[in-house]
């Protein structure tokens, strides 16, 4: 388990990512928040891998590099919560 940050650490940088993309940085994003809602595509997923792979230190798993594995924010924090 990833125990260098809590929660809301993770919700935030989570949110603050997704953010970074224009279609995106005007709607209210909140745990229960459909990513496919919200836009999101399979590269852009990667690129949110990436994002937070980079800013908490944690690596996902190849199996888990699928949009389709995550259906909201809230399955993603779980995930960087519970990866090394």
């Amino acid at each position: 388990m990833n125990k260098k940050y809590d929660i809301n650490t993770v919700q935030e940088g989570v949110i603050k990512i997704l953010k970074r993309d224009k279609k995106v940085q005007d709607k209210e994003i909140t745990l229960d928040t459909d990513l496919v809602s919200l836009g999101l595509n399979s590269i852009q997923f990667v690129k949110l891998v990436i994002a937070l792979e980079q800013d908490f230190d944690c690596e996902f798993d190849d199996e888990k590099l699928n949009l389709s594995d995550f259906k909201t924010v809230r399955e993603i924090v779980e995930y960087v919560m519970n990866v090394e």
